[in-house]
């Protein structure tokens, strides 16, 4: 039976093959719907109010966020801070990123957003004539 699974879809029957892609196919959805909601549940946990002990608690850390703004996101935040600052790195790494500012990943070959090319110098001898496009074009100042 595993031996069958091992033949490629394109040595098999159109039937056979048409299939295999439709069973993909059908798997590849529920897989999709399945990430979605696990992401619009993470939203919602996210964005939900943790008990009033903790928003309390909260408040008493950060005076300036309002208590109608403290989220589950503010929770997790503040632990983020507490590791942060007892020196745990990748909370740092967190903190930063989430305020958005993290560190920018250049190109090589980028500066100031603009994609700068290796210049290739090529010299010719008087002799010699270069071709562009098919063209022939002579070096100036030669006949």
């Amino acid at each position: 039976m595993a031996q069958k699974n091992l033949i490629p879809v394109t040595q098999r029957t159109k039937e056979e093959a048409r299939q295999i892609s439709r069973n993909g196919g059908i798997k590849s959805g529920k897989s999709r719907i399945i990430k979605k909601t696990c992401k619009q549940i993470s939203q919602l946990i996210l964005d939900a109010k943790p008990s009033q002990d903790l928003i309390d608690k909260l408040c008493s850390y950060y005076p300036d966020i309002p208590k109608d703004q403290m989220t589950n996101k503010v929770v997790l935040i503040d632990v983020a801070y507490q590791m942060a600052i007892r020196g745990d790195l990748k909370a740092i790494e967190f903190i930063r990123d989430t305020a958005g500012e993290a560190p920018i990943k250049r190109n090589e070959h980028e500066h100031n957003g603009k994609i700068e090319l290796p210049v290739i110098n090529v010299n010719y001898t008087k002799s010699e004539t270069k071709t562009i496009e098919g063209e022939i074009i002579e070096e100036k100042g030669e006949k």
